[in-house]
């Protein structure tokens, strides 16, 4: 136990150093917003060939590119495509361009990512977050899965993936195991209350229904057919109300067959389902007829209503946990980000051209 506690404060402090080292805002930082703009002042003293840098670690030109070829789809969802011609780009929109939305929305995704990616290497999960070392790493998968094939091995997913694709896995893969090395964390009994209340309409039950129902089965043709028998044992039901006893009664009859049962709880959304009707309307006693097909019709009792309530804290503690972590997880990404110095090549990013 004594163990736990030392590597929780030593996490603790890491964490706390971090903050104090992102926190250090100059006036190339992104805003209050985190809005990430291109028109943050100039970053005079980068490299020709660095478009900006977060917390100091360069991003070139061509992972920017990719990056911005990943938002085009975005600002056409945006702007609308019907507005596409040679000058789409620089024409005006809303008192901005096309082009400096995209620009806009590429810088704030990699500010996001890339400070991601430098708290991955903090942790000790990743040695090198550059784009080249992506690549390089994307052309050995392939390699070795190609090879794979060609041995007739089983692979699971695509024998080659693509940039996008091995990207999305790396990321998704590597979020997990960092919310797994800061999940060590205790999490008090108190936190976890705090924040079911906080969310537990998320847990909250439908609306669900005890029925009571009476199938029956027969000719649809002959007299004294499944649809007479039916609207006979309706009228008894909302007279007698015994809907077991009363299928009894027809227990050694030739032209139908009458079998009884109860459904306990069955949630709202299931029933529509279940009965193959969507505007089924349910009230607490009523009866209804249900024609289920022309030689079967079910007489249905709402017998109990159970109202939608929340799910008590004691019964989903464990859902909650991962949930929490998951929580906190963003809020500290979010935090980083908001932190983030970041500074922008405008020499080059003016001379990009849209394809």
């Amino acid at each position: 136990m004594k163990h736990k506690h030392i590597v929780v404060f030593f996490f603790i402090i890491t964490f706390l150093v971090g903050v104090i080292t992102y926190v250090g805002v100059n006036t190339n930082s992104v805003n209050s917003n985190n809005e990430n703009s291109v028109n943050n002042e100039s970053g005079s003293n980068l490299d020709d060939d660095i478009i900006l840098t977060v917390n100091g670690y360069p991003i070139y030109l061509d992972e920017f590119s990719w990056f911005m070829n990943k938002e085009r789809a975005a600002v056409f969802r945006e702007v609308g495509v019907e507005y596409m011609d040679e000058n789409f780009w620089d024409q005006n929109y809303n008192g901005t361009t096309p082009r400096k939305i995209l620009l806009e929305k590429t810088v704030k995704k990699m500010v996001r990512e890339k400070t991601e990616q430098l708290f991955f290497k903090q942790l000790g999960l990743v040695d090198d977050v550059s784009y080249k070392a992506f690549l390089e790493h994307l052309e050995q998968l392939n390699r070795q899965r190609q090879k794979a094939v060609d041995a007739g091995q089983v692979i699971y997913g695509p024998i080659q993936y693509s940039a996008r694709q091995y990207y999305s896995h790396w990321m998704a893969t590597t979020q997990i195991k960092a919310q797994d090395q800061i999940g060590q964390l205790e999490i008090e009994e108190s936190q976890l209350r705090d924040y079911y209340e906080r969310t537990k309409h998320r847990y909250k039950t439908v609306s669900a229904w005890t029925l009571e129902i009476l199938e029956v089965e027969g000719s649809p043709d002959q007299d004294g057919g499944v649809k007479a028998v039916a609207e006979e044992i309706e009228l008894k039901v909302r007279k007698e109300g015994a809907m077991e006893a009363i299928s009894m009664d027809y227990k050694d009859s030739k032209k139908v067959q009458v079998s009884f049962q109860q459904v306990e709880k069955m949630d709202q959304d299931r029933i529509g389902e279940w009965f193959m009707k969507d505007d089924l309307s349910l009230t607490l006693g009523g009866v209804l007829q249900v024609p289920m097909s022309n030689k079967e019709i079910w007489i249905v009792k709402a017998m109990e209503f159970f109202a939608p309530d929340y799910l008590p804290f004691e019964q989903i503690r464990n859902r909650l946990r991962p949930n929490f972590e998951d929580e906190a997880y963003n809020k500290m990404i979010q935090k980083r980000v908001k932190d983030a110095r970041v500074e922008i090549n405008h020499k080059i990013m003016n001379e990009i051209e849209m394809m």
